[in-house]
């Protein structure tokens, strides 16, 4: 079943940095640079895949789901 996105849903923020980008399968990898990595698809609230470069830093809007956490959307540090 999936969890409709209410205003009651609490996201988790953290920082992390993109570790790898396949633009050409719409996806993209990050890192806390300890022990997590999240991906984002193209259908990821945020910037376009193919604008996102290894080493760059994003700030990750991360949901509970059945006990572990995906990426809700992203933004980029500036």
């Amino acid at each position: 079943m999936h969890q409709s996105d209410t205003p009651e849903t609490l996201l988790l923020l953290m920082e992390a940095e993109v570790s790898e980008v396949l633009p050409k399968f719409g996806l993209a990898f990050f890192s806390d640079g300890k022990t997590r990595t999240w991906g984002a698809t193209r259908s990821t609230r945020g910037p376009a895949i193919d604008e996102l470069a290894e080493g760059q830093r994003v700030r990750l809007y991360l949901q509970e789901r059945d006990g572990f956490s995906i990426v809700h959307h992203y933004e980029l540090v500036t």
